[in-house]
């Protein structure tokens, strides 16, 4: 899955494009692929709310931290 297919992706589910199974069918698609702990809470939860394509680069850019 590249970029802009992760983007349009999160476009849908930002807009509810899809039946709540297809959202989390989405979502779980997207978590197995990335290592942000926190993909669901970026789409829908974040303050200010971010664009698809500022999740996306959020959920890219992520790096865990080692003890």
């Amino acid at each position: 899955m590249d970029r802009e297919q992760r983007v349009v992706m999160v476009q849908n589910m930002m807009h509810a494009a899809g039946t709540e199974a297809k959202l989390d069918g989405w979502i779980q698609q997207l978590e197995a692929k990335v290592l942000h702990p926190e993909v669901s809470e970026l789409i829908f939860y974040a303050d200010p709310l971010l664009a698809a394509q500022a999740v996306v680069e959020q959920v890219l850019a992520y790096q865990p931290t080692r003890p």
